[in-house]
């Protein structure tokens, strides 16, 4: 479970610590940076899945950054955790490179450098890469230590970057949510809630096609048995 959260530079979020529970809601009025703090978990969750630290929308840093100043770097701390032990996900970004780090108890665990490819663990640093990517502004860097985590790395450490893959982000649009489904398309939810209809009648459209397949199933148990039935009959006449 996710615990806490903390940020600087990014967007209009200039310092901002949060605490999360199971269920989290955040009010306020129009502008006050709700929407900036969802964007966070679309950034980390995107860079889980694809190395890359990048939010769609946003061709460069200067963008993101506070106040538009492409000389200050973003940083996002994630807290976690995870089998009862405290994990803490660090991320810090510029217009150049990324750095990415793990914390165990406040120990650091893994260090990563997607600029360079410098890996760094308790065992020593080497140089390790997934392959290239690009970054904003077309600069190209290195694919994030999540895609892969070296084979030493506690199980923990893996828990957590599953946990970070999995993160999904919605800001349902009534327009979006209106949109005509199908049942049969894969019920993968949208940003914006499309293919919602789909995503909520999954389970009554699996609950019809066990109903029909199990009355199949008896209607042709049915048919065999009258079937053997009739030839019984028929071999005593």
């Amino acid at each position: 479970m996710f615990t806490g959260i903390h940020v600087e530079n990014f967007l209009s979020l200039r310092s901002v610590t949060i605490e999360l529970g199971k269920v989290n809601i955040f009010i306020g009025p129009n502008a006050s940076g709700k929407s900036n703090i969802a964007k966070i978990f679309r950034l980390l969750a995107k860079h889980a899945r694809e190395g890359v630290p990048v939010l769609e929308g946003y061709a460069s840093l200067r963008d993101l950054s506070f106040n538009f100043d492409p000389t200050v770097s973003i940083y996002i701390g994630l807290g976690a955790l995870i089998r009862y032990r405290k994990y803490t996900y660090g991320l810090e970004f510029n217009k150049e490179k990324y750095l990415e780090q793990i914390f165990a108890r406040d120990q650091l665990v893994i260090s990563y450098e997607g600029g360079t490819g410098v890996l760094r663990t308790k065992d020593g640093s080497s140089h390790f890469s997934l392959g290239e990517a690009y970054y904003y502004d077309k600069v190209v860097v290195n694919k994030s230590i999540l895609l892969a985590l070296p084979a030493n790395i506690e199980a923990e450490i893996r828990e957590l970057a599953s946990c970070l893959r999995r993160i999904s982000v919605h800001s349902f649009a009534p327009d979006a949510l209106r949109l005509k489904n199908s049942v049969t398309e894969k019920p993968f939810l949208k940003y914006h809630g499309e293919k919602f209809g789909s995503l909520s009648s999954l389970p009554l459209y699996r609950e019809a096609k066990r109903f029909w397949a199990n009355r199949r199933n008896v209607t042709e148990h049915d048919s065999r048995s009258r079937g053997d039935y009739t030839t019984y009959r028929g071999s005593r006449c």
